[in-house]
């Protein structure tokens, strides 16, 4: 079954899949810098700011 495929739809498969990783990661990345910009304003707001 998988002797008819040839090596480069492996290849561009994995380069998608591969891409699509880094968008969900960057997504995650930005999600998790923003939460942390929101808590130090809550601190600054509230007096504590270091």
């Amino acid at each position: 079954m998988t002797e008819a495929w040839s090596m480069s739809q492996a290849s561009t498969s994995h380069a998608i899949s591969k891409k699509y990783t880094q968008i969900i990661e960057r997504h995650n990345l930005n999600l998790l810098a923003a939460a942390c910009a929101q808590d130090h304003l809550l601190f600054e707001v509230r007096g504590n700011a270091q």
